[in-house]
């Protein structure tokens, strides 16, 4: 079994399957990707993944694979997954623990599972940059106030070796990666689309920046396009301690998602 097989096998479950997916996470516990890219594609799925079956039926016969494959290694990047020497694995590990303490409070049907893989744009080491991270998110409608606190807490926090996480968006996010940059420091921009759709379209030379000095990182394939539901399910990404600046009731930020995420979060800084 070679490794091209395996990255084969992840590039295809990335696409396969509308993250987050909880029924695909708990069947790679325990089964090879490759095994469970073939089932998945030849609708051989075994007794009692009827959950699994329903998520993947829409999508299965769509293998992209190689396609996503050469796209990715063509913008520079990469597929990160968990045969990936900086897969952050200890970070994603919260999930689990977050999930079996959702599912004792009979919660069970919050999606806190961690991504199947990660596309990257850009060479930092994704393992050792979330090490030390903070993430400073909030409005897009951000006050010029709220944009000044967001860039300066960036700087100081690249200042001191730590790499800043934000999704990338217009407001906060941007001040967030932008105060990170001026002071040098990496910083990693979390997408609700493929890496290579500059959304928002008027950030595409900051996200070049990004990549330049940091990563850009999504779970979503090359060329998906981003939607509200993605937005939310990347919320939960966002990794290390949550600095929200400028919060309204109406962006995704505020969405009860952010909360689990939060708790999430909470887990990861007790344990760091």
């Amino acid at each position: 079994m070679s490794l091209d097989e395996r990255e084969l096998a992840w590039a295809y479950l990335s696409r396969v399957v509308e993250p987050p997916c909880p029924p695909l996470v708990d069947f790679l516990l325990a089964r090879d990707v490759v095994e469970a890219a073939r089932l998945i594609a030849r609708d051989q799925l075994p007794a009692g993944q009827e959950k699994l079956r329903a998520a993947t039926c829409a999508r299965r016969e769509c293998d992209f694979a190689r396609r996503d494959l050469a796209m990715i290694a063509g913008l520079g990047g990469r597929l990160v997954t968990e045969d990936s020497p900086d897969w952050p694995a200890w970070r994603l590990l919260a999930f689990h623990q977050a999930r079996a303490r959702a599912e004792a409070a009979g919660q069970g049907d919050v999606p806190l599972v961690p991504s199947v893989a990660l596309w990257a744009l850009g060479e930092v080491d994704l393992a050792e940059s979330v090490g030390f991270s903070c993430a400073v998110v909030g409005t897009r409608a951000s006050s010029g106030y709220g944009e000044r606190v967001a860039a300066e807490w960036s700087a100081e926090i690249s200042e001191t070796g730590g790499t800043v996480v934000s999704g990338g968006a217009y407001g906060v996010d941007a001040a967030a990666h932008r105060g990170s940059l001026a002071a040098g420091g990496p910083t990693l921009a979390v997408l609700a689309c493929g890496v290579d759709v500059p959304y928002p379209a008027g950030h595409t030379q900051l996200f070049q920046r990004i990549a330049s000095g940091g990563a850009l990182i999504s779970e979503y394939p090359p060329g998906v396009r981003p939607a509200r539901h993605r937005f939310l399910a990347r919320n939960r990404l966002v990794c290390a301690s949550v600095v929200k600046l400028n919060s309204s009731s109406r962006i995704s930020c505020g969405h009860p998602v952010v909360l689990c995420v939060q708790q999430v979060l909470q887990m990861v800084r007790a344990n760091s």
